[in-house]
């Protein structure tokens, strides 16, 4: 009877030990696959040749796993060690290969030449990629001072970018043009944990829960320089920010209307959806999540921004691609049932992350062109 005692104790301490361990290890993952502040620059992972009649060919250097946007159809940019290019719609496709339209902008692909597809588009900045003319600014944040892009414009409403993590103000180039047309002042901004804006003390990305502050100093900025109210424009983490400074800023009432792009508004519902797409089961994704806040300090409820969405006054226009395995449409969706009154939810079918203005440029640009319609009226 002791021995068979001492067989199950060991059992029991062996399989806790185990758990602990893959918790820990699932801590790891969320830790630096959503906290992590690393700036990492994408490598070149395809072989692009052109022989300069407008197309191009992209091959996969790795055709196991190939390149995540070579088989989308749609408006990417395409970089390699010389310049920037941009390529269109698929002609022709095939096993770890797709032949596409191609535009070179600062440099031209000729014979085979390692590059990458950019979902962003554009290079550099306004004026290289649309020759929009516009100036580099700086405002204190509360941990110091942060650069912007500002666009001038005729109207007293401005638009506040606020880019994904891990990204860059460019991010917002594929839409400028469009606010541009509605005369609406344009801040594009970096904020705490980019390369070239202060460094949070803990060096951890929050996914909105501190970087809203950023946020809120550059709305302070535009209004000490003209700006009475604002449109915020969020992408992905900055969706996040651009919800918890509704709920947690006095600026909160000078928003007249959100823009957001595959916004992430739950970061534990986020796991949860992307654990069960990548086939994890419940208990060892909760696991992972009771692990994380125990060693990082992670306030699951208090980054569950839907949970608030009753607070909400401002319209909001959601865009969403709903093959998006990152940050997952339902979410998007789920504030849209929630608050029908305010939000608007568009979904592009074929979207990966981000990419639902890539897919269709003139959809996207109509949708919020109208959005922006709507709130400015003839008030511009």
């Amino acid at each position: 009877m002791e021995i068979a005692v001492s067989i199950l104790v060991v059992a029991i301490v062996a399989l806790a030990v185990g758990a602990i361990s893959y918790g820990v290890y699932l801590s790891n993952l969320i830790k630096d696959g959503s906290l992590s502040t690393r700036h990492q620059t994408p490598p070149f992972d395809l072989i692009a040749s052109s022989e300069g009649d407008g197309k191009i060919t992209l091959r996969a250097i790795d055709e196991r796993s190939g390149a995540i946007d070579l088989h989308h159809d749609g408006t990417f940019g395409i970089v390699s060690a010389d310049g920037y290019g941009q390529v269109g719609r698929i002609l022709e496709s095939g096993a770890g290969y797709s032949v596409r339209e191609y535009t070179p902008f600062t440099a031209t692909i000729g014979g085979e030449e390692k590059a990458r597809l950019d979902i962003y588009a554009y290079p550099d900045d306004p004026l290289t990629a649309l020759g929009i003319n516009y100036e580099v600014v700086k405002f204190e944040s509360e941990l110091g001072e942060c650069p912007a892009w500002f666009i001038p414009g005729s109207s007293r409403t401005w638009a506040v970018f606020a880019h994904g993590r891990g990204a860059h103000p460019n991010e917002a180039l594929r839409i400028m043009p469009v606010l541009v047309e509605h005369g609406l002042p344009i801040l594009a901004f970096n904020y705490r944990n980019d390369e070239d804006a202060p460094a949070s003390s803990d060096g951890y990305h929050w996914l909105g829960l501190t970087e809203w502050r950023d946020l809120e100093a550059a709305m302070k900025f535009a209004l000490d320089n003209g700006a009475e109210d604002f449109i915020l424009y969020g992408y992905s983490m900055g969706g996040g920010m651009c919800l918890n400074l509704l709920y947690e800023s006095s600026l909160a009432g000078k928003v007249r209307a959100v823009v957001l792009n595959s916004p992430l508004l739950d970061f534990g519902g986020t796991l949860d959806i992307v654990g069960q797409i990548r086939g994890y089961p419940r208990g060892i994704v909760r696991l992972g999540k009771e692990v994380g806040a125990v060693r990082f300090g992670i306030d699951w409820g208090r980054m569950n921004y839907l949970s608030r969405a009753s607070e909400l006054r401002a319209p909001i226009l959601v865009l969403h691609g709903e093959q998006d395995t990152l940050v997952p449409a339902q979410l998007s969706q789920s504030l849209a049932r929630s608050r029908p009154d305010i939000v608007r939810y568009v979904g592009f079918a074929d979207a990966a992350h981000a990419r639902s203005w890539n897919l269709d440029p003139d959809r996207y640009n109509s949708e919020v062109s109208e959005f922006l319609q709507e709130i400015l009226g003839d008030g511009i």
